[in-house]
């Protein structure tokens, strides 16, 4: 499930069938939940429906993070036994069955669903054409992609979710029916910048509707998160599942990729760490990027581009 602040108000867009977080002005985070649906080798060429029979779809949750915080003691951590209820959590149920759009009112509960923006798993590959990430453009329209890469559009202004199907994301000859758009960002100009699962960049104009195609900055597919450093320059991190994380930048003025190497950390004799399958990717206010890796032994690393 993919979610987004809400650009004003109280609204928040998502998309079911992959995990996200997102912060309000309140200091709540919603968080959504699903099935582990990432492409399998030993499920290929099975009925991938079966793994979702009697599932509802993935839950809402809200989470005050500063009530949980206030009431716990000093010097002490959330208690990490998954059986015990987490404090000031609250399960806001399932928005939609999964692969459709929805808009959810936080104010009063109320889900729309706007309508399927992908067709069903595929069975050598069992996944959905369910983006990974949606962006707020400039105007507050919501982007994102279904079936075949291309580039659908929700404006809350009129409640109308517009698909473009002579737009699509660049992937590599063959593999359109497999296009999924990975990350997205908008810059300081408007343009909106994404990374694909076959791991292409592009920028996309959304006043033109023009896509260009970046290039592919690491030999490997998915790029799992893009964020913009202060100096306006475009940080990447990508890697396919098992693999090493790389990290990337994108000099925006110059037009061209640097490679940034493996995502580690060597702070010998105390600890070293090589991160694999980085899943996020997020700018702080001061300019440091924090990166996110997925999996039982996940850790949060700090890049300061300005070093």
């Amino acid at each position: 499930m993919t979610l987004l602040p809400p650009p004003s108000g109280l609204r928040i867009h998502i998309l079911t069938e992959m995990h996200a977080l997102a912060a309000t002005p309140d200091g709540s985070i919603y968080i959504g939940t699903s099935h582990f649906n990432q492409g399998r080798i030993d499920e290929r060429e099975k009925d991938v429906l079966l793994r979702y029979k009697g599932y509802a779809g993935g839950h809402m949750y809200r989470f005050e993070s500063g009530k949980e915080l206030q009431s716990r003691n000093r010097m002490q951590t959330p208690d990490p036994d998954p059986s015990q209820p987490l404090p000031f959590a609250l399960d806001l149920g399932v928005a939609v069955p999964g692969g459709h759009f929805f808009v959810m009112d936080l104010k009063t509960g109320k889900t729309v669903d706007k309508g399927p923006i992908c067709g069903l798993p595929l069975n050598e590959e069992p996944f959905r054409s369910i983006p990974r990430a949606l962006v707020l453009d400039a105007k507050g329209r919501v982007w994102g992609t279904g079936d075949y890469g291309t580039l659908f559009d929700y404006w809350p202004g009129t409640g109308d979710l517009t698909r473009h199907p002579d737009r699509r994301i660049p992937c590599e000859m063959g593999r359109e029916y497999k296009a999924i758009v990975d990350a997205m960002v908008l810059s300081r100009d408007g343009t909106i910048y994404g990374g694909t699962s076959d791991g292409f960049v592009f920028r996309f104009d959304t006043e033109t509707m023009k896509i260009q195609n970046l290039g592919k900055p690491i030999w490997q597919q998915r790029i799992r998160g893009l964020a913009f450093s202060q100096d306006g320059d475009l940080w990447g991190v990508g890697g396919e599942p098992g693999g090493s994380a790389r990290v990337f930048v994108y000099r925006t003025q110059a037009g061209s990729f640097e490679s940034g190497g493996m995502l580690h950390v060597n702070r010998t004799p105390y600890y070293a760490w090589l991160a694999y399958e980085a899943e996020s990717m997020v700018a702080g206010p001061d300019g440091t990027l924090f990166i996110g890796e997925t999996g039982r032994l996940a850790h949060l690393y700090l890049l300061y581009p300005w070093k």
